[in-house]
């Protein structure tokens, strides 16, 4: 009865210490996730934004009776889309610019726009210009 138990025990904490994120892991790719929805009309939101060195990781389901897919040939992405399940696909975008995603069966069509990112963010010190208030003397 023990025997069991021994071989048991390894095999949980191995896959423990596999779900633990890495202690010198600095999150340096973010990730922005949207969700798709897939109607008569096309596809909702229509356009998607994101910044340079995103991950994009997009989560895309329909409304319609028929197939649907979403195609982006330039970063080798196609999902099938089903209506009621769930499609995910991740994108990455190293420059700047507008990408079109589409359907060639419902013949419609998105953008996802990238724009650049600041590698250094500008901020100031908010008490450095202090604004002097004009108050009334007393009368001497």
């Amino acid at each position: 009865m023990i025997f069991p138990i021994l071989l048991v025990i390894p095999l949980i904490t191995s896959q423990l210490k596999a779900l633990e994120a890495p202690k010198d892991h600095k999150f340096a790719t973010p990730l922005r996730k949207y969700s798709v929805i897939i109607t008569d009309e096309g596809y909702y939101p229509q356009e998607l934004v994101a910044f340079a060195g995103e991950r994009l990781k997009l989560f895309v389901t329909s409304t319609k009776d028929r197939a649907s897919c979403l195609l982006m040939p330039d970063k080798k992405l196609f999902l099938s889309v089903v209506k009621g399940k769930v499609a995910e696909g991740e994108l990455f975008f190293n420059t700047a610019g507008s990408y079109k995603f589409y359907c060639p069966t419902g013949k419609i069509k998105g953008k996802i726009t990238i724009m650049p990112r600041k590698n250094t963010v500008d901020r100031k010190v908010a008490s450095e210009n202090i604004v002097n208030i004009w108050l009334p003397k007393d009368d001497e």
